[in-house]
């Protein structure tokens, strides 16, 4: 029996980090398209410019009261 679930699980974190940042854009894109809520919060911001720690530090915060009244 292996030691780990998977080969993911074994990744250098350069890996793991190139595989997120591969990933961030899409996340983003989906949050826009499938919650009204995201939608709002990041109209405005280019999904396929997410690529990087520092791209997405710049993508506003939303804070959980926030999110509670739009849900209202």
């Amino acid at each position: 029996m292996s030691q780990h679930y998977d080969a993911l699980e074994t990744r250098s974190p350069a890996e793991r980090e190139a595989a997120l940042m591969h990933a961030l854009p899409m996340q983003v894109a989906h949050a826009q398209k499938n919650s009204p809520a995201f939608a709002k919060s990041l109209a405005g911001v280019n999904a396929a410019s997410i690529t990087s720690r520092e791209e997405l530090a710049k993508l506003p915060v939303i804070r959980k009261y926030e999110l509670l009244a739009q849900q209202q």
